[in-house]
Order: C-alpha cells, then structure tokens, then sequence
C-alpha cells in the first residue's frame, strides 16, 4: 500500500516541482547574514556580538569637548598624583621637556634687509625675555618649561598678558582655572565664550580658585588678545586641550599596582614566610597558636603532628623584565620617546639603532619646536615689536621680507665627526647654508662670522695663524679605518 502511494507521488512532478521550488527560494531568502558573520566588505570592527560587546560596551560617539567636560577634571587630578608619586613618569616628562627646550631655549635671529630693524628687534627681544614674569622670577626658558610640563598633566597651558610700566609681562595661570561660570549661556564652553564659527570671545577665568582671600568676584573675563591658550588639537572644534600623558594613565597605573604586586610576592620568599598543617585533620586547632621561631643554621624540632611547607612565590618571573620594558614604550610613545630615552638605557641598542631611533624622536621634537613656533612664539615676537614701537615713539613698518629664524640647542650627535665632514660636503655643494648649518649645533650665523672675523684680526695682529692655535694631528680617512693592515707579504 505504501509503496502504491509512493508510486503516484512520483508520477507527479510537475505539480510538486514548483512548490519546493519556491519553498527552497523562500528559505534562501528567509535566511539573511548574521550580524557578527565575517561577509562584510569593510570595517568589522563595527559588528557587535558577543565576542567584542563587553569590550566596546562603553564606547560611545561624543564629540571631544562632551568627554573633556565630562572627564577632564578626574584625568587631571590622576595625572597629578601619578607624576607626584612616580619617579619614572615624572623622569620621562622632564627629559621630553630638556631635549625640547634645552639649556637656555629658542634663539631668535631676525632676517631682513634692514640690519638696524634686525639688530633693535633681537636686542629688545633679549632684553624682554629674560624676564617677561610679571613677578620678575621667571625668564622665557623657564615660562615654557613649565608650559610643556602642564600639556603634559593638564594638556594645555595658560596665560594673561598683563601691562606694566617696564612693558607687557605674563601671568602664568593654572589652566585648571578657566571654567564655565553657573550663569552663563550655552555659547560658554569650557569657559570659553564662542562666536558662531567657533572663535572665541571671553575667557572666564575664576577668581575664587587661586584667591587666598575673598575678592568679593567669582570670574573674571578677559579678551582673547590679553590670553595666551595652548594645546594639540586632535579634533575639528576642540576649545581645550588633552593631556600628553592621557592615553598612557591606564598603563601606568596598571604597571605601578604590578610591580608593588611583585614585590609583595619578593618579600614573602625573603621574609621565610611558612605555613603549618597539620596532619590529622582532626586535630584541634587553636586559634592563636604560638610563633615557631626558626633559627640560622640550626634543625628546629615542629611540635608533634604539624607539618611545615614554605611559600614559593616564584617572583618576579622570568619574563617581568620584558614585560615591563614593553609597558614602558606606551608612557613615551605618545611624546614619539623611543625606549632607550624613556629608560635612560641604550644597553640593547647597537649604534645603527640607537642612531635610527634616535633621529625618529628628534623629528617628533622638530615637529613640536615648529608648533610653538608658529602658535606661540610669532605671538611674544609680534607682542615685543609692538613695544619696541611704542619705546621708539614712532611708526615703524616691519620690512617687507622680515623673516623670524629659531635656533633650537641640538642634540648631540652619536658621531660628531661624521656629522661635521656631511655638513662640509653638502655646504660644498650648494645644497645647505652656513645659516642652516649653524642652526643645527643651535648658533646664530651672525655671530660665528663675527666672531671668526675678531679671531682673525687678532692673530693677524700678533703674527698667527689658525694651524698654530689648533695643533693637532689629522684624523685618518675614515675609508682607511676600516681597511684592514697590510701583511709584509702583500
């Protein structure tokens, strides 16, 4: 009987063919790719599913002024006790600051053909900043080593330019102290008041948070032009900055809390730590048992029944050194701080790399002198001709092809003598000038032609020369250095 009814299901083709057709297609279409399937053209960082969710749970798409005002004040203060209390971050920070600024900071050196404009504007220059401090103890050098080390724990640095009778002088203020007032409208940000475009307006600086006395005003307002604000920007309409030291805060912490770890697990094998158990788990147990004491060099008898087992805690381990040089990177890389600056240590670098890692690092270095070239230094120089105008009791028109020229103290080199025979070569050959050459040891051109032109008339004078100053043997051709000696019997 089945096999009857088999027989006619089949005889039937044509009338079954078209519903499982169709019933196959609808199941085709019925199933559509999984969200956290692998077919996807682009960006699978973009799916969800349960392998990623916990780690993107918190992610969200705010621009940065909504994270700065809602996370500024919390990073800071962290930053803070991080660099207080840890040596090495605070190491880090201020070998970044010394090979950015150096020994006595940025040199100007001003271009034109008007030389009396040059020599007026450099000498007024000078003058103003050794001392541009509105209480007189600060120099320039100083203003900007503290400046870079609050990008790095506030991300920006601020200041007010104040009038004086010896000039314009700096205030230099807690950027913690620009803040939104309670009262103020929605186009305040930050405490910074913004045109429709963005550009500020006020600066609202409050009162009460420096004031050691009621001052009987919360914030003050300043003009934009009477306000020095600094920072990176790293997204389009940023009003404040982000601290250089942000991004690496978690692996600092992370690594500070490991190694107070490790050393706990140290100290429990060098203190003898050891536990007694007893061997009859039915034995009474007292529950303020008498120390053992365990004395050098001598066999202690355990009271009966107990055993005795030492606390192995196998730290550190073979790899704590490593990992920790690799957590190390991420605190510099930020600041483009290669590993043997971070550490202090070249040991593990050959001259190659030590040479390559370290012209990576000045380029960041160059990159972040032209930065405060352009946003902060033009500024003071513009702020001093100004001055230098108004001392002078005339106008004067800066020169048409006034050019601001920064020497910055080099970094020493690993070979200087390689160096000196390269920049005698490219000066040879027309590709370099003694102005650029002299700015790359951090000298002013000006004054090395001066001063050899002082030499030579003095040895003229007395009858010398330069051979019998310098006397000293010529070095050997560097190609000849690495030939290796002739046998007798070549």
């Amino acid at each position: 009987m089945a096999f009857e009814r088999l027989k006619q299901w089949f005889a039937q083709p044509a009338k079954q063919e078209p519903q499982i057709t169709g019933r196959i297609q609808r199941a085709g279409q019925d199933r559509k790719p999984r969200a956290d399937s692998m077919n996807v053209r682009r960006w699978e960082a973009g799916i969800s599913n349960r392998l990623n969710s916990q780690h993107w749970n918190r992610v969200t798409a705010n621009h940065i002024n909504t994270d700065l005002q809602n996370n500024l004040e919390t990073v800071r203060a962290r930053a803070t006790a991080e660099i207080a209390n840890n040596p090495f971050v605070d190491g880090v920070i201020t070998t970044h600051i010394t090979d950015l600024i150096g020994k006595d900071g940025p040199k100007l050196q001003v271009q034109s053909n008007d030389q009396a404009y040059n020599e007026a504007l450099e000498a007024a220059w000078n003058k103003w900043a050794a001392c541009p401090d509105i209480n007189g103890a600060l120099s320039l050098v100083d203003l900007l080593r503290l400046w870079l080390r609050s990008c790095w724990g506030s991300g920006e640095y601020l200041a007010q330019i104040v009038s004086s009778p010896e000039g314009p002088r700096l205030n230099n203020l807690r950027p913690q102290r620009l803040d939104t007032p309670w009262s103020q409208p929605d186009d305040v940000v930050l405490g910074i008041k913004l045109s429709k475009t963005g550009q500020p307006l006020r600066y609202y600086i409050n009162e009460q948070e420096a004031a050691a006395f009621d001052t009987g005003t919360d914030y003050k307002a300043l003009d934009p032009a009477d306000v020095i604000h600094g920072f990176l920007p790293i997204e389009a309409e940023q009003v404040r900055g982000v601290l250089w030291i942000a991004c690496a805060l978690e692996a600092i912490a992370d690594l500070r809390d490991y190694d107070t770890q490790v050393l706990d697990a140290a100290r429990l094998a060098a203190d003898f730590f050891i536990l007694m158990f007893a061997l009859d788990p039915n034995q009474d147990i007292d529950p303020n048992p008498d120390p053992v004491d365990v004395r050098r060099r001598e066999i202690t008898q355990l009271p009966s029944g107990w055993d005795a087992k030492e606390i192995d805690p196998k730290h550190p381990t073979t790899s704590y050194v490593e990992f920790r040089a690799e957590r190390h990177r991420e605190i510099g890389r930020a600041a483009g701080m290669p590993l043997m600056m971070i550490r202090s240590d070249s040991s593990d670098h050959n001259y190659s790399s030590a040479r390559f890692d370290g012209q990576q690092y000045q380029r960041v270095l160059q990159s972040l002198r032209g930065w405060l070239e352009r946003t902060l230094l033009k500024r003071l120089v513009d702020l001093v001709a100004l001055e230098y105008v108004r001392l002078a009791g005339q106008t004067l028109a800066p020169p048409a092809d006034l050019e601001l020229v920064w020497t910055w103290a080099p970094m020493p080199h690993v070979d200087p003598d390689k160096e000196a025979k390269a920049a005698a070569k490219w000066y040879g050959l027309g590709a370099t000038t003694l102005r650029d050459i002299c700015a790359a040891q951090g000298r002013d051109w000006e004054e090395v032609l001066r001063q050899k032109a002082k030499e030579k008339e003095l040895l003229d004078e007395l009858g010398l020369s330069a051979e019998d100053v310098i006397d000293g043997e010529d070095d050997k051709d560097e190609d000849d250095e690495d030939k290796p000696e002739k046998s007798p019997d070549d």
